[in-house]
Parts: C-alpha cells; sequence; structure tokens
C-alpha cells in the first residue's frame, strides 16, 4: 500500500451487546476514494439476514454553524443511490455526516470496489457541495 491508499478494516458489530467481535476484512482504498471521510464503519445482519455494511460518510472539515445545514440542503443523496441500499442524514454531530448502508459481499475484490465507488461518489459530491455553499452564507446567516 503507497501513501496515497488508505485502508479499511470492517468489524462485525453485534447487534444485541454492540460490541465489535471479529474482522470482516481490511480492503485498500484508493487515492480517489478519500478514505479520510469515513468518520466510522462495520458490519451488521440486515433485516433480511444478510450481512451489511454501514459507513457514516463525514464532510472533511468542521463546518460553520451556517455550513451545517446548507452541507445537508445541497447534498444530493441522488449521487449514491446506485451504490447504496440506504442513505441518511446523522443529526445532532458536531458536523454533518451521513449513515450509508450497502451490501457486504465476502469477495474482497468486489468489496474493495464498492468501497471505493461509495467514497468516491462521496467526495465528488461534498467537494461540489463545499464549493456551491461557499457564497450562501447570507442566506442561512439571520442578521440582527
Amino acid at each position: 500500500m503507497d501513501e496515497t491508499q488508505a485502508a479499511l478494516v470492517l468489524m462485525w458489530k453485534n447487534p444485541e451487546n454492540g460490541f465489535l467481535e471479529k474482522e470482516m476484512g481490511t480492503y485498500t482504498l484508493s487515492e480517489d476514494a478519500h478514505g479520510e471521510l469515513i468518520e466510522r464503519s462495520f458490519v451488521t445482519e440486515a433485516e433480511n439476514g444478510d450481512p451489511v455494511v454501514t459507513l457514516f460518510l463525514g464532510c472533511g472539515k468542521d463546518a460553520q454553524d451556517w455550513e451545517y445545514n446548507a452541507l445537508f440542503d445541497y447534498y444530493d443523496e441522488e449521487t449514491l443511490a446506485p451504490y447504496v441500499n440506504s442513505f441518511a442524514e446523522e443529526d445532532g454531530q458536531f458536523n454533518p455526516l451521513w449513515r450509508i448502508t450497502l451490501p457486504f459481499v465476502e469477495d474482497a475484490a468486489k468489496m474493495t470496489e464498492k468501497l471505493n465507488d461509495v467514497t468516491a461518489a462521496h467526495f465528488r459530491e461534498i467537494t461540489s457541495v463545499w464549493e456551491t455553499i461557499s457564497d450562501k452564507k447570507d442566506d442561512y446567516v439571520e442578521e440582527n
């Protein structure tokens, strides 16, 4: 693994006690995937019994108060739709955070590809959103 790549270890999370119990796999994310945007991750069992990966994807830097809402407002979740099972905003965090799920697959190469695809798509979208909101402060800040 070179300096432009990141490793992601997916652990099985026990649904009864919340403990991370066993390693499901280690995956090398490409530079384009920007693995640093993954705040946390784990594998659990979906309602249908299949294993599912949960990723919490961040915004890459600390957001000012007005940027918090703007990031959520301008983020287009449809950009991740081809890659994920579910997508949700995680309210109540210090910075905007998105919770996504995608199917876990045993084949390491296929799982790596899925992780690279979703994180690269998130990086492209969050970069675009940061650019879009750069001149929107007046829309979010009330004057006294």
